[in-house]
């Protein structure tokens, strides 16, 4: 049984590929896994054999990280604990064995199918490696993790009340801007495979980013072969037939992206199938036969930067002319407002003895002075890949970081210059965005795991606001 097992996923690893592994380790715990890492583990004074081996006792899934440096002098001690996980009459225990480099697959274990992670091909394997690691679905669906998906939807629900909140405040910013009549543009352009690039000035400032890909239809065979076989890049997938990029340009671009960006991570995944049939009968004329092999961005700018243009084209045409926004994105970004109205009469009110934001706007008073305590809090409670997640969802563009380690002490670092780079307005926003991340994330964990919700970083995040003046029941969604 699953509950029988401490732990998810052991790492089973070589200490020369910790880097590597240290970056697997974050993902799959940020993605709610519990991971048996030697890091998190070891402590001085304890028995490594010994530890190990009840580490590998008390978990349901090893993953045996396969490189040049696994198959040399660590080897003999890395094999001897998977033969507990290859046991096909085992069926509790999963073996997934993880390459790293291309060396070759030594004896036996050339038989089992492994995931590729080889730099290239990470994000796209990715998917594969975290369902493998999950839990089957018998163990799932167990009355005890039927309860547990019960709380965990009643915490969904409470979420839900929170982003409509956090939607109507940020529709009220953009139609403020909106009525700035500022300086910026939106347009497209489309750069296709062996053709030559489109002559395009670009202004400055600007901000260039792919919004989908189209790799042909499903009558070719091909296009599916080409489009899982194609590596990725800081740009898209390679190999595509056409590219449609978005371009943001003019003074207040990165207010503008910044803004966009907070919308677009509220957006819910159903949104990517609007966007692929929208774009899908918009450009039929010119895509082949069949039925089109669409890749679209899931990036939070890329999304709504779509969905502003393709709404725009439905209920406001004469807005969009030769792939030009003729009124700025502040204004066209209303009509995506518009297109997702909610039915608020079908949202019940949350209890009245809650805080809320919809009653109390911590925007009304400086929040941003407590930078600090967020950042010293992030960086003592959670993994680096945590933290991205939080500070992109609170607004922060930490996709464009120069910094892309795994230490959490330099991408911080870059998170400050950021931080203190902005006016007071969206200091402000930024940290509020931080706290109401921060209160999701443990009240999501405890829901699932049966936790108080009130948890040690909880705790703290309350004291952080206090040393500043403030009141976590200011900030909290629910």
């Amino acid at each position: 049984m699953a509950e029988d097992f401490n732990y998810d996923v052991f790492l089973s690893h070589s200490s020369k590929d910790k880097d590597i592994v240290r970056d697997v380790a974050e993902r799959l715990r940020a993605d709610g896994l519990r991971v048996w890492f030697d890091e998190w583990i070891l402590k001085p004074g304890d028995s490594i054999p010994a530890k190990i081996e009840e580490g590998l006792e008390q978990s349901r899934v090893l993953v045996l990280c396969m490189s040049a440096q696994a198959f040399g002098s660590d080897w003999a001690q890395l094999e001897a604990g998977t033969f507990r996980f290859r046991d096909p009459l085992n069926q509790e225990r999963r073996f997934i064995p993880l390459r790293l480099d291309a060396t070759p697959i030594k004896g036996s274990l050339a038989q089992f199918l492994y995931i590729n992670w080889l730099p290239e091909a990470r994000e796209q394997e990715y998917a594969k490696l975290l369902e493998a690691c999950r839990p089957s679905e018998s163990a799932r669906t167990s009355p005890e993790n039927q309860q547990a998906d019960a709380d965990l939807m009643r915490h969904v629900e409470r979420l839900m009340h929170a982003r409509l909140n956090e939607w109507r405040r940020l529709r009220s910013d953009f139609e403020a801007k909106a009525r700035e009549y500022h300086d910026v543009k939106v347009s497209t352009f489309f750069v296709v495979k062996d053709a030559p690039l489109p002559a395009i000035t670009f202004p400055k400032p600007n901000h260039v980013i792919n919004l989908w890909q189209y790799f042909g239809s499903t009558e070719s065979g091909q296009s599916i072969e080409r489009l899982l076989s194609e590596g990725v890049t800081d740009f898209g997938l390679t190999g595509a037939k056409v590219n449609s990029v978005g371009l943001v340009a003019g003074a207040q671009t990165e207010m503008f992206c910044k803004m966009a960006t907070r919308c677009g991570s509220l957006l819910p995944d159903e949104v990517t199938p609007i966007i692929i049939k929208e774009v899908s009968a918009k450009f039929a004329d010119i895509f082949d036969p069949g039925k089109p092999v669409l890749v679209s961005n899931s990036n939070p700018l890329a999304k709504w930067l779509i969905l502003m243009l393709v709404t725009t084209a439905s209920l406001n045409p004469g807005r969009l002319k030769d792939n030009v926004l003729v009124v700025d994105p502040f204004t066209a970004s209303l009509t995506v407002f518009d297109y997702f109205s909610f039915d608020e009469s079908k949202v019940e009110p949350t209890s009245a003895s809650s805080d809320s934001l919809a009653s109390s706007d911590p925007i009304s008073f400086p929040i941003g002075d407590g930078w600090s305590g967020i950042r010293g809090l992030l960086q003592q409670a959670y993994s680096t890949s945590i933290i991205k997640s939080i500070l992109g969802k609170a607004g922060l563009p930490v996709s464009k970081f120069q910094y892309t380690g795994t230490y959490k002490g330099p991408f911080l670092d870059e998170a400050d210059s950021m931080v203190s780079s902005l006016d007071e307005h969206m200091r402000d926003r930024i940290v509020v965005g931080c706290i109401q991340e921060i209160v999701s994330f443990e009240r999501n964990k405890a829901a699932k795991y049966g936790n108080d919700s009130n948890s040690q970083t909880v705790q703290e995040l309350q004291q952080v606001l206090a040393r500043f003046g403030h009141d976590l029941k200011h900030f909290e969604k629910t």
